[in-house]
């Protein structure tokens, strides 16, 4: 039976690497996590947090702080982080896409006409 090498598969995207790595690529990379990944690490992390919290109640000295406060504030203060920074990566990308698309539909510069004095007189 034949084995598949994930090794050379592995070593053939990263030789080609340069031909994945597009502006729509990094544009959608950016959207799955906004609107995919942060959803669902959001989901798990506040369903941990709720346990963590619950824990919290029949802990007593350091590990009631750590339950109750230091991961569920870890946990909130890397979501708000990383929401924050997508949203202004997308901001940035939308803007500099509406710029491009701005300078695609207007239309180009014509030289300025310059004369010289044989052609005035």
């Amino acid at each position: 039976m034949a084995q598949f090498d994930f090794a050379k598969v592995r070593d053939e995207v990263i030789a080609n690497i340069g031909e994945l790595v597009t502006e729509t690529a990094k544009n959608e990379l950016l959207g799955w996590f906004k609107n995919t990944a942060l959803p669902y690490a959001e989901q798990v992390a506040d369903a941990y947090t709720d346990t963590l919290k619950k824990q919290a109640e029949t802990e007593h000295g350091w590990c009631k702080m750590r339950d109750g406060v230091v991961l569920p504030t870890l946990f909130a203060v890397v979501e708000f982080a990383a929401k924050k920074t997508l949203d202004i990566l997308d901001a940035k990308a939308k803007a500099e896409d509406a710029e491009a698309a701005k300078k695609a539909e207007a239309p180009a510069e014509q030289p300025a006409v310059t004369e010289t004095i044989a052609q005035i007189g």
